[in-house]
């Protein structure tokens, strides 16, 4: 059973302050308030910071994650004149879920009256839930009760019944995944009040009773994730997590050697794509801003999409073409391997269950396309033996030019050769040798 997390009762004076800190995919948000002797909360700052070391609402990079939650702290500080010392954390992620549980209790008392006691006996029943053991409770809300069948009670207390039931509405997550925010905040020397799902916390903040009796869906869209929640008769039935937002999820990139128009131009050039296992460098950086820029710009909401980019002697990017669909050239395929991982059922699950969980690249890959020198069919492919001697440790797939085969109409070539290694230099290398010690030889029968 996972461990479960504290409730904090808050305890309100003349006048106190409450502090909610959210680390979001696209930014970092402080809301600090001032709760009146008459529970009035009034807003009296605000901070703001973009986000950086965070990936689909969850922490990624733990120094720059601080940085940011301290640049927020501090402007939500000098704005609210006041000195943060605690704070109520909004969570999210893909691992969070909710579902609903159901506790049950007899009532054993000679006069069969439900006391305060049974009350508390049967929420009890309904806390212990059997979780995975890297699983924590973060709520557990009451819906109704039932007694002897009757349903819709909503206190029981001095009802008649030989049994009592109860229905809660359960959000847990990993424990460990909860965890990384509370000691980031509690790095920047921040009590953690208490944690709360970060869509119960917007539904409680933007719901009248009226529309939570009515029936109300609450759709949260964050740069990262999509949060939910699902009210019906007053009560919560419905919470989870889509792992997919508003912003770009995933984004490989790859390089040509030499380049696309070399390749176009010298249709006998043997060529190659490198998917390096580190995306990261700043060597990349200046794509990394500017092609979800270019996809905004073009309205590009929803989907997979490629592009094909330029960088100038200065560093700038130019981007030469955008498509809504994956890329050929086998990239597609060089991504599944790099990130160990089927791209094709991650890209149908996306696309159907609007549900998709960016995969670690894992390795370095690349592909090696063999063009034939000449016209006419393929007579001849030389070098293959001592390639596949050296190399085929490292070969994953891989198409060999048959000797007559016809000459290919697309750029790809006769054939390809696909590699992966966890070290980029180890396949960069190898593609490098294949293109320059196999060859494929065309001619016309009779030559």
């Amino acid at each position: 059973m996972g461990e479960r997390w504290p409730v904090n009762k808050q305890t309100v004076s003349n006048s106190q302050i409450i502090v909610g800190l959210e680390i979001g995919t696209s930014k970092v948000c402080v809301a600090v308030g001032e709760v009146s002797e008459n529970q009035v909360v009034n807003i009296i700052g605000l901070g703001q910071a973009k986000s950086r070391g965070v990936r689909k609402g969850e922490i990624i990079d733990v120094a720059l994650a601080e940085e940011d939650v301290r640049n927020a702290i501090v402007e939500a500080e000098q704005v609210a004149d006041v000195e943060i010392r605690s704070v109520f954390l909004g969570v999210t992620g893909s691992h969070i879920r909710g579902f609903n549980n159901t506790g049950v209790h007899p009532v054993v008392s000679a006069d069969r009256e439900i006391t305060t006691t049974d009350i508390q006996d049967v929420i009890k029943n309904a806390k212990a839930i059997n979780l995975p053991t890297d699983h924590s409770v973060v709520h557990v809300i009451r819906q109704h009760f039932r007694v002897d069948g009757q349903d819709g009670v909503l206190n029981p207390e001095g009802m008649l019944g030989a049994k009592i039931e109860v229905d809660v509405h359960v959000v847990s997550g990993r424990y460990n995944r909860l965890q990384n925010p509370i000691r980031l905040v509690s790095g920047l020397h921040l009590e953690v009040e208490n944690i709360s799902f970060s869509a119960l916390a917007s539904s409680l903040a933007i719901l009248s009773t009226e529309q939570k009796e009515l029936g109300t869906l609450v759709i949260d869209l964050g740069a990262g994730v999509t949060e939910y929640a699902v009210y019906s008769a007053g009560v919560i039935k419905h919470t989870g997590v889509l792992a997919v937002g508003g912003d770009h999820v995933f984004h490989s990139i790859s390089s040509y050697a030499p380049s696309p128009l070399q390749v176009m131009e010298t249709p006998w050039i043997q060529w190659t794509v490198l998917l390096p296992r580190s995306i990261d460098g700043p060597e990349f950086g200046a794509i990394r801003t500017a092609g979800p820029r270019a996809l905004t710009a073009l309205g590009m909401t929803s989907g997979f999409t490629h592009m094909e980019w330029f960088q100038r002697d200065d560093g700038s990017i130019a981007i030469s073409e955008v498509a809504a669909r994956p890329p050929g050239a086998q990239i597609t395929s060089l991504i599944s391997y790099a990130h160990d991982f089927d791209f094709y059922r991650a890209w149908a699950e996306a696309s159907v269950f609007e549900r998709f969980e960016p995969p670690e690249r894992v390795f370095a890959a690349g592909a090696a396309y063999l063009r034939g020198q000449g016209d006419g069919a393929v007579v001849s492919v030389e070098g293959i033996e001592e390639i596949q001697q050296e190399l085929g440790d490292l070969v994953v797939e891989a198409k060999i030019p048959r000797v007559g085969q016809a000459k290919a109409s697309g750029y790809e070539g006769e054939g390809y050769v696909i590699l992966r290694h966890p070290d980029t230099a180890v396949v960069a290398e190898g593609l490098e040798q294949i293109v320059s010690r196999l060859q494929v030889r065309l001619g016309h029968q009779g030559d």
